[in-house]
């Protein structure tokens, strides 16, 4: 799951609970691309220019929200794997408010 902006924070949405929805990263894909639709202007344009290109070993290579989810959760086990049999760098501490 990826948090997403139900306001955009380029068209004075807050960091704040009620204005964060989690998403899968297909619906995260969807959700900027019809931003970008909507608003039409360079902000949001760019959001979904980043999330569609990606370069791997000097290619480029386009996505589409099938793809960039795929591409997400292969990551995300990618890192678990790496993870395993290592403390997570914040287990233990004590967080203050």
């Amino acid at each position: 799951m990826e948090k997403h902006h139900i306001i955009p924070k380029s068209e004075g949405g807050k960091d704040e609970p009620d204005n964060l929805v989690n998403l899968t990263a297909r619906e995260h894909y969807i959700a900027h691309l019809l931003l970008a639709r909507i608003y039409d202007d360079r902000a949001m344009w760019e959001a979904i220019v980043m999330m569609r290109t990606k370069r791997h070993n000097g290619r480029a290579f386009k996505y589409n929200s099938r793809l960039f989810e795929k591409e997400k959760i292969r990551i995300a086990q990618k890192r678990s794997e790496n993870m395993k049999g290592r403390r997570a760098w914040n287990k233990g501490l004590c967080l203050t408010e």
